[in-house]
């Protein structure tokens, strides 16, 4: 029952929650877009940690949260003068682009840059490795996007 859900949550503070429910959304949304089947496991291991108390009240807040929700899609073609953003991998440094704007969406428009790494890290996206794809992420985030006008840093 969902008065249940709620005592166990009220151990934790509510901005944790809302962060963790945030999270979870993220992560929903980036599977549903990448038609990735949605597993039990994947969200305890990627998202919920040590949160697993609260499990049943993140869902539901996350499916409160997910009710009439709009997904951005990306239907433009790529043009000559987003080359430095899209690098030589095209689309997927776009997709990059696409999860960093709709995290810092969700986070309120504003984000500390911890933050972004701490999500970015569960994707495989370290800030000081290089990345097959990527190829130097902290840079291509930190220099690249911020000199397209794509973000603030």
């Amino acid at each position: 029952p969902r008065s249940s859900r709620s005592w166990v949550a009220a151990v934790r503070k509510p901005r944790q929650l809302e962060l963790k429910v945030a999270e979870l959304v993220q992560f929903l949304l980036i599977k549903y877009q990448r038609k990735i089947p949605i597993r039990r496991t994947d969200i305890l291991r990627h998202v919920v940690g040590n949160y697993k108390d609260v499990l049943p009240e993140l869902l539901w807040r996350a499916a409160k949260r997910l009710d009439n929700t709009y997904i951005l899609v990306n239907t433009l073609e790529l043009v000559e003068e987003d080359a430095e953003v899209h690098g030589d991998q095209g689309m997927p440094t776009i997709g990059l682009l696409m999860i960093l704007l709709g995290l810092i969406f969700m986070k309120g428009n504003s984000i500390k840059e911890t933050e972004i790494w701490d999500f970015l890290r569960r994707l495989g996206v370290h800030p000081t490795k290089k990345h097959l794809v990527f190829r130097d992420p902290k840079k291509l985030i930190t220099e690249d996007v911020v000199r397209q006008r794509y973000l603030d840093y």
